[in-house]
């Protein structure tokens, strides 16, 4: 197995907010209702999203950590390791 470089990791990060932000979608939930959700405790769960979705001031997006990544997908109800699945293929990995 090679190693992932650093564009085709972004582009998996980014694969995977868009697939989780269609889900959202489909269900309904503005985000911050899905912010809310998945980020229990957080002051602003929906501005937690915002700058995962959104450039900061370097120009990226925030990195998706997996920690983030699991909790983003349990209010939608899918399984984080069919979403990585999913990416990755999209990927060829």
């Amino acid at each position: 197995m090679n190693a992932v470089d650093e564009g085709t990791a972004v582009k998996i990060e980014r694969d995977i907010l868009e697939h989780l932000d269609a889900i959202k979608r489909e269900r309904g939930l503005t985000d911050e209702k899905w912010g809310e959700a998945a980020f229990q405790g957080t002051v602003n769960g929906r501005r937690k999203i915002q700058n995962l979705k959104k450039p900061q001031a370097n120009g990226h997006p925030q990195k998706l950590c997996i920690s983030d990544f699991v909790r983003l997908c349990y209010p939608l109800g899918v399984d984080p390791a069919r979403v990585l699945s999913k990416a990755l293929e999209a990927n060829d990995l």
